[in-house]
């Protein structure tokens, strides 16, 4: 959404941005997660909710 609002000023953000601490957080939290059905089971959810919003 911020990404968003900022074009219409001319700011141009990138879609993923690798911020070190972040990233590492999110890829450990991942490759926890994508070999456990949470992951199957979330990733249906989140995709109907993407395809509605």
């Amino acid at each position: 959404m911020t990404r968003e609002a900022l074009r219409v000023v001319g700011v141009k953000m990138p879609l993923n941005p690798k911020v070190p601490v972040l990233h590492t957080i999110r890829k450990t939290l991942r490759d926890a997660l994508k070999d456990t059905p949470l992951a199957t089971y979330t990733a249906l959810s989140f995709g109907v909710i993407g395809k509605k919003a």
